[in-house]
C-alpha cells in the first residue's frame, strides 16, 4: 500500500483513516477513493482499490458493481484521469479554466458570425423569385432558349429523338419554334 498511498496523498485533498479497519479514504473533488486490503460491505467510496497479499490491484466501481484486475500503472492512470477531470471542471487549475473560457468566448463569437451570415443568405434567397412549373405551350418566345435547358432528361431525349438532334446546345430560332409548337410537347410541364 506504500507507493499507492504516497501517490494518493500527493493528489488528494483529504485523507481519512478508518477507525475500525486498515481502510483509507482519499477525496479528490467530490470523488471518494477507498484503498483497503479487504472488501468493505458498507463503504462510502465511489471507487475501491483492493490490494491483496501479492500486490495485485482490484478496482471496484460501486455504481456499476464492476470489478477489474489492474496493474499499478493502470491504477495510477485512473487516478490521474480523476484528478484531471477535477482540475478541468473546477477552480483547481486556473490556466485550464482560462483556456476553456477563452475557447467558449471564441465559439460564441463564431456562432454569432455564422448566424448573421445565415440570416443574410436567407434574405438573399427570399429575394429570388421561385420558379413555378410552366406549361411548354405558355413559354414566352423570347425565353425559349432558357426553358429548353430546364426540360427533364427524359423530355430532352424525346426532343432529340423526334427532331433527330445530336445536341440541344446550338438550336436555331426555327428549330426552337418547331419544338415548342409540336403537338406532343404542348402538354409538357417544365419544372
Amino acid at each position: 500500500m506504500d507507493k499507492l498511498d504516497k501517490y494518493l496523498r500527493k493528489v488528494s485533498h483529504s485523507v481519512v483513516q478508518s477507525s475500525i479497519s486498515e481502510s483509507r479514504y482519499y477525496t479528490i473533488g467530490s470523488t471518494i477513493i477507498r484503498v483497503s486490503s479487504h472488501i468493505g460491505r458498507h463503504s462510502d467510496g465511489d471507487f475501491t482499490i483492493i490490494i491483496d497479499r501479492n500486490n495485485n490491484y482490484l478496482l471496484y466501481n460501486a455504481k456499476s458493481q464492476s470489478v477489474h484486475l489492474v496493474s499499478y500503472s493502470e491504477v495510477k492512470l485512473f487516478i490521474k484521469s480523476i484528478v484531471l477531470c477535477f482540475e478541468t471542471f473546477s477552480i483547481g487549475n486556473p490556466r485550464l479554466h482560462q483556456q476553456l473560457c477563452f475557447d467558449n468566448t471564441n465559439l460564441k463569437l463564431e456562432n454569432a458570425r455564422l448566424s448573421k451570415y445565415v440570416r443574410s443568405l436567407e434574405e438573399k434567397l427570399a429575394e429570388i423569385p421561385l420558379l413555378e412549373s410552366t406549361k411548354l405551350s405558355e413559354v414566352d418566345p423570347s425565353k425559349r432558349q432558357y426553358f429548353i435547358h430546364r426540360l427533364t432528361k427524359k423530355q430532352r431525349q424525346r426532343v432529340k429523338e423526334v427532331f433527330r438532334l445530336s445536341s440541344l446546345q446550338t438550336l436555331t430560332e426555327e428549330q426552337l419554334k418547331s419544338i415548342f409548337t409540336f403537338p406532343e410537347f404542348q402538354t409538357w410541364y417544365i419544372p
